[in-house]
């Protein structure tokens, strides 16, 4: 007999399953109330008040304050309803004064995802008095989205999504609201998230600026993201982008162009492009965008027109520096023909190539990264029946997608030649968005080809495998492809180990082929680390931790330390291999030195930016576990040293650790990325900008005096390095 559990494991057992009433129907115990938490919540903030300044971020997910039973067997009778968490959560707001970020998600039942006056109150006074930025809203109706605009102007970055279908109330006096004074200052909103579903709250949100009073204003937005395929959403999304041409601002751009409601079908089922309203304005940076194939053609008419407007005579230089293209394929020919797969894109290609190349109005741009997306529609087992989980390597090649993506760079001939296209292919297992999948593994460095699983997690890199080219020839001429091409691109490769040397070369009479930049000589594990060592000595940030080559370099140190013991104690060991064997002691105690400053440097800045590192998690992505957690610990230990010496013994307007007043220094010690640093280019880099607006383009081996912004993402990629 299995022995009985605690009753608060059973309670958290069944809080754990919510809606998993075939359990919780066989399950003898009654779990405690599922207020148990919040309550206790409550309690700790009223025992302890200073712990408030300490909650930096709230999530609150499936939030339900009014809690339905539904066991009448009546379906037209009225359903009871008992309140459980307006009063709890309404009581915490008023004590979290010191909020960066609040979420609250319902839970998507319609019936209880009405949020009461009460809970309204507390809500939007909690907004309008702590320092919260970031403020995510889900699966709720009637949520007065213009006191926004009148009492709120610290917010930031708005994210209103899934409300889709509610309505708004008229009269935003159901709140009340007269405890507030209205603001005086006027903030404004750096960041927009765009869903169909929210597009009708951005608008009210957006007319509500413009009222007199507003102290929140749209005008300034630096980020717009609009993840629905909606046209509503994308025209919203230009009257913002419109309304920022005046300041300049809007440097980031995230759309989605595969929905159907961007075109418009005439003449037989031909399509025209609906975009004319949609405007790039020349201030973006960075530009990502997902289309289909079937309608990348218009596309590609419509980018290229605006991209010609921007570099239009007397304009100046364009600021887009960063552009990345999704391009979803659905379907593949049934011979897997590569000579024809881009004939339709072939005019569309040649136009972006010239815009982006022959133009000057472009010569900040550094990065055109474009993905080959396969749906997992595309993969069907050999039978013609579609799997549960498509495996990409027994239906479609993967040589052939990797041709695929060469046919597509070989239609952008002068960015290959600059040296900053990258076409690659992204598989999606599950029904997700590919341009999300293809921005994370740009910001998380994932090189090559990018398949994401069912989890959202990338797939380690041996599935990628690469067939032998005679093969991929023979794979080729089978099903109907060029084999002249594949000949041409054989004797244009860079030469390997097991080439023999002909008596004539077999390439025929033509132009020169394109010059592509050559890979740099490969580095030895012991150059990659003094390398990365003097990058971080020099480094005024924390840079990605390189635990891997730690790794190998001390697993190869350890191994050579055990070989050398074992010569040490042969006896008959000779006096010159002596004199060898404490020329390898040296070098291994200089690569240890090496390992120790390394690895105190970082800890030198894991100490000094703890408070920083805890309260940023793109920061914490470039530390170990361990660095991680040394952080936490030694914030946690620095925050309960100072306050039991000094903040405890201060008034609780002063007993904060993180107060943002105007034209003060933060109190949280950051990185000071204006520093200046010297920089060596280990290749040809892309034109950067400097602080005074001029462009500087670094060839190899230049060494240059820069603030560190500016080659921050150069260093990332290791195009240069710190001296």
């Amino acid at each position: 007999m299995m022995p009985q559990l605690p009753l608060e494991i059973l309670d958290i057992i069944i809080a754990l399953l919510p809606n998993d009433k075939i359990s919780l129907l066989n399950c003898p115990h009654e779990g405690a109330c599922a207020s148990e938490h919040i309550e206790q919540f409550l309690e700790a903030l009223t025992l302890t008040p200073s712990l408030a300044c300490y909650i930096k971020h709230l999530h609150i997910i499936n939030y339900v304050e009014e809690y339905v039973e539904d066991d009448s067997e009546d379906e037209d009778m009225d359903i009871p309803v008992k309140r459980t968490y307006e009063t709890l959560l309404a009581s915490i707001l008023p004590k979290i004064h010191k909020l960066h970020c609040f979420t609250l998600h319902g839970n998507g039942d319609t019936r209880v995802n009405k949020l009461s006056p009460h809970l309204l109150s507390s809500l939007i006074t909690m907004l309008a008095r702590a320092e919260v930025s970031e403020f995510n809203l889900a699966e709720f109706k009637c949520f007065p989205i213009p006191l926004l605009a009148q009492y709120c102007p610290r917010i930031r970055r708005i994210n209103l999504s899934h409300n889709h279908g509610y309505s708004y109330p008229s009269n935003t006096s159901v709140v009340s609201l007269t405890h507030l004074e209205k603001p005086t200052e006027v903030g404004f909103v750096e960041r927009m998230v765009l869903l169909e579903a929210s597009a009708r709250h951005t608008a009210t949100l957006h007319e509500a600026t413009k009222l007199p009073g507003a102290c929140l204003s749209l005008a300034r937005v630096q980020e717009i993201e609009v993840r629905g395929r909606d046209l509503s959403a994308l025209r919203v999304a230009a009257e913002l982008i419109a309304e920022t041409a005046a300041s300049a601002s809007l440097k980031r751009l995230t759309c989605d162009f595969r929905q159907d409601s961007c075109f418009t079908k005439i003449f037989f089922g031909r399509s025209i492009c609906n975009l004319d309203f949609f405007r790039l304005p020349r201030s973006l940076q960075t530009l990502r965008v997902e289309i289909s194939y079937e309608q990348g053609v218009h596309f590609f008419d419509w980018i290229c027109a605006e991209l010609s407007r921007n570099a239009g005579p007397g304009r100046g230089t364009a600021a887009l520096e960063e552009l990345v293209l999704v391009i979803r394929k659905a379907d593949f020919p049934e011979l897997l023909d590569v000579k024809g797969l881009w004939d339709a894109m072939d005019e569309q290609c040649a136009a972006l190539d010239h815009v982006l190349c022959i133009t000057d109005c472009y010569t900040y741009l550094r990065q055109v990264e474009i993905f080959v997306e396969v749906g997992p529609e595309c993969f069907y087992a050999h039978d013609g029946k579609e799997t549960e989980r498509p495996a990409v390597d027994d239906t479609i090649p993967v040589t052939y997608l990797a041709k695929a993506a060469d046919g597509l760079r070989e239609r952008l001939p002068l960015l290959c030649r600059r040296g900053i296209v990258n076409v690659r292919w992204l598989v999606t297992e599950m029904r997700q968005s590919g341009l999300q999948a293809a921005v994370r593994a740009l910001r998380e460095g994932v090189e090559g080809p990018v398949h994401v699983d069912v989890n959202g997690w990338y797939l380690p890199e041996p599935l990628f495998y690469n067939m032998d080219w005679d093969e991929e020839y023979d794979l080729l001429v089978a099903n109907g492809g060029d084999a002249s091409a594949f000949i041409n691109r054989a004797q244009n490769a860079l030469p390997d180990e097991n080439d023999i040397d002909m008596a004539a070369p077999l390439r025929p009479a033509g132009p020169a082929p394109i010059q592509y930049i050559q890979p740099a000589e490969e580095e030895t594990p012991l150059q990659q680390l003094i390398r990365h060592w003097t990058n971080e000595r020099n480094c005024p940030d924390i840079l990605p931790a390189q635990e891997e080559l730690l790794v190998n370099i001390l697993d190869h140190i350890r191994r050579q330390s055990q070989t050398v013991d074992l010569l040490r104690q042969d006896a008959s060991t000779s006096e010159d291999e002596h004199v060898r064997i404490m020329l390898a002691q040296t070098e291994m105690e200089r690569v240890k030195f090496i390992v120790r400053s390394y690895v105190r440097t970082r800890h030198y800045k894991i100490d000094k930016y703890a408070r920083f590192i805890t309260t940023n998690a793109e920061v914490q992505t470039r530390l170990t576990a361990g660095e991680r957690d040394h952080a936490i610990r030694y914030a946690n230990i620095l925050d309960r040293h100072l306050y039991k010496c000094v903040l405890q013994s201060l008034p609780p307007a002063q007993a904060h650790l993180d107060d943002n007043a105007a034209f003060v220094p933060s109190m949280i010690t950051q990185p000071d990325k204006t520093r200046p640093v010297f920089v060596h280019a280990l290749q040809d880099c892309a034109p950067i900008r400097l602080p005074d607006g001029t462009a500087l383009q670094m060839k190899k081996g230049h060494i240059s005096l820069v603030p560190y912004y500016v080659v921050e993402q150069l260093v990332a990629r290791g195009e240069v390095e710190l001296v």
